[in-house]
C-alpha cells in the first residue's frame, strides 16, 4: 500500500491537517479547565481537598502505562477513529464526573477513566 507523503508547506494547506489539529486540541483543553476548578469540583462532590490531592496524582497512572498500549493502536486504525474514541471517553468521563462522581473511590474511578482518555 502507497501512502502519499507530504512536506509541511504542503501538509499545512491541506484542511484535513487543520481539522484534525483543532480536533487534537480538545482533550488539552478539558484537562486544563478540570485542572484549574479540580478541587471546587471536588468538594461539590463531597471529597476533601486532602483526599482530591491525591486523586488528582492518579492522572498520570495511565501515561506510565500508555507507551506500551498506544503504539500499536496508532500503528493499526486511523487516526480518526482514535479521535473519535479519545472524545467519546472524555464524553462519558465528564458525564461521569457530573453524575457519578460521589465520593474518593468514585473521584479515583473518574481520575483513573479520565487520565486514561487523555493519554498523550
Amino acid at each position: 500500500m502507497d501512502k502519499t507523503s507530504f512536506h509541511l508547506k504542503q501538509a499545512i494547506k491541506t484542511k484535513e491537517f487543520w481539522i484534525i489539529g483543532m480536533i487534537s486540541m480538545i482533550p488539552f483543553m478539558f484537562t486544563t479547565g478540570l485542572t484549574f476548578h479540580f478541587f471546587t469540583l471536588m468538594e461539590l462532590k463531597s471529597v476533601s481537598n486532602t483526599a482530591a490531592s491525591i486523586v488528582i496524582g492518579l492522572v498520570t497512572l495511565p501515561s506510565f502505562f500508555s507507551p506500551l498500549v498506544a503504539r500499536p493502536i496508532v500503528d493499526r486504525y486511523k487516526i480518526k477513529y482514535i479521535l473519535n474514541i479519545t472524545l467519546t471517553m472524555i464524553f462519558i468521563s465528564m458525564l461521569f464526573l457530573i453524575f457519578g462522581v460521589s465520593n474518593l473511590y468514585t473521584a479515583v474511578f473518574f481520575i483513573l477513566f479520565y487520565g486514561a482518555s487523555v493519554v498523550g
